[in-house]
């Protein structure tokens, strides 16, 4: 059988992850890509392909593998998929180092891409995890919105650096002309997908920013792959429930909240139980937009989001209502200690999962305009010196020599 060679400048590597937050950077890379005409393609595997497509990006490159598979096994699937595949530069986005393995092997430069440092760092190469392929990186690029002092738990790990989010400039241009546009023609283009918006009344709008994966299939909350734990698993599952019931019992009116749709259907008894208080809803379109995602960040009055270092679009859009909860609240990621930065920063408000007083503290910020106007123009200022100089497509490609 004849094999079919392929050669790129940049091989783009969005595999092996989880959340759909990888899978967006992916689309930014890949139209910032298209954008600047820089030669591509990009590599996913099996597991994470369909998250790829519902944001419209077809991978050029589908590795026969998931993230629930032995990492020998993963490693190995890759090595076999990209033996024929001829890159100048990889750029990884996600935790996981199966194809940052073959650049180093090959001896390509390549860019590490995520939220966060690794958790350990392995000897040897049967794991996703390797020290050698983390410290062998032109650069670690710790992304943000914001300048997240992170704790560097490897003292060997010199290459990491904090970076904006990867934004295209298609993004960029959406953003603006959406935080530029009137609210009634927001709330016009969210009742598209979200009809409830229009046929409820409400006091207040809240976004429950909690992605659907945490809470989905057990090969999203895999423990062998390395993602949520069944411990985390259950702090996410509880404090949703807990947040709806809460709510429902303290509301002193009607409140519209807006979750993902694996989210509602763990809370879809307490919608039925507090209907006279809550409007719970999700979108109505069949796949996952992304874009819907910058509508409703900009219609809701508060923005409940699970994790301080992964707020890119409310910072852009200068959304003043953001509460930051982390969760899961046990290192995950960093994120409990990136959302005390946040917070003393201006930047959000910190407001603990297992806050007793949480939805007092939830109304009050609420009604605290003069607060959330704070917040909004730090955000502002913020983001101005961030993509000044910390803009994370240009230098990931200025590292590989473009």
């Amino acid at each position: 059988m004849k094999v079919k060679k392929q050669k790129t400048k940049i091989l783009i590597d969005n595999s092996i992850t989880g959340g759909r937050g990888m899978a967006k950077q992916g689309y930014e890379f890949v139209e910032e890509l298209k954008r600047r005409k820089i030669d591509y393609l990009l590599c996913t595997d099996e597991g994470f392909a369909y998250k790829l497509r519902d944001i419209g990006v077809e991978p050029d490159i589908i590795v026969p593998t998931a993230i629930n598979e032995p990492p020998e096994k993963v490693n190995q699937a890759f090595a076999k998929a990209l033996e024929y595949v001829e890159f100048e530069g990889l750029i990884k986005i996600g935790a996981r180092m199966s194809g940052p393995q073959v650049a180093y092997k090959r001896k390509r430069p390549y860019v590490l891409i995520d939220a966060a440092l690794p958790d350990v760092m392995d000897s040897g190469f049967d794991t996703f995890y390797p020290k050698d392929v983390f410290i062998g990186a032109k650069q670690y690029l710790v992304t943000t919105q914001f300048p997240w002092q992170f704790p560097n738990r490897f003292p060997e790990l010199r290459n990491a650096r904090v970076v904006t989010y990867p934004f295209s400039e298609k993004t960029k241009t959406e953003l603006n002309k959406l935080r530029l546009s009137p609210d009634k023609d927001i709330k016009k283009q969210v009742a598209k997908f979200v009809p409830e918006v229009n046929t409820a009344r409400y006091y207040m709008s809240i976004m429950l920013v909690i992605t659907g994966s945490y809470i989905g299939s057990i090969e999203d909350r895999c423990t062998y792959g390395g993602w949520l734990t069944s411990a985390q698993y259950d702090q996410v599952v509880g404090f949703c429930r807990r947040f709806i019931t809460d709510l429902g019992e303290q509301a002193p009116g009607r409140i519209i909240i807006y979750m993902d749709k694996e989210v509602l259907v763990a809370v879809s008894d307490l919608k039925e139980k507090y209907k006279s208080k809550l409007t719970l809803c999700t979108s109505r379109s069949k796949k996952w937009n992304y874009q819907e995602e910058f509508f409703l960040q900009r219609w809701a009055d508060i923005l409940v989001s699970r994790a301080a270092n992964y707020q890119p679009f409310m910072a852009y859009l200068e959304r003043g209502g953001i509460i930051t909860t982390p969760v899961p609240s046990d290192g995950y990621m960093d994120e409990d200690q990136a959302a005390i930065q946040s917070s003393d920063l201006g930047l959000s408000r910190l407001v603990t999962y297992n806050d007793e007083e949480y939805i007092k503290k939830l109304l009050n910020f609420s009604s605290d305009k003069l607060a959330q106007a704070q917040v909004s123009q730090n955000l502002k200022a913020t983001q101005k010196t961030m993509f000044r100089n910390k803009d994370c497509i240009d230098i990931a490609l200025k590292s590989l020599g473009d």
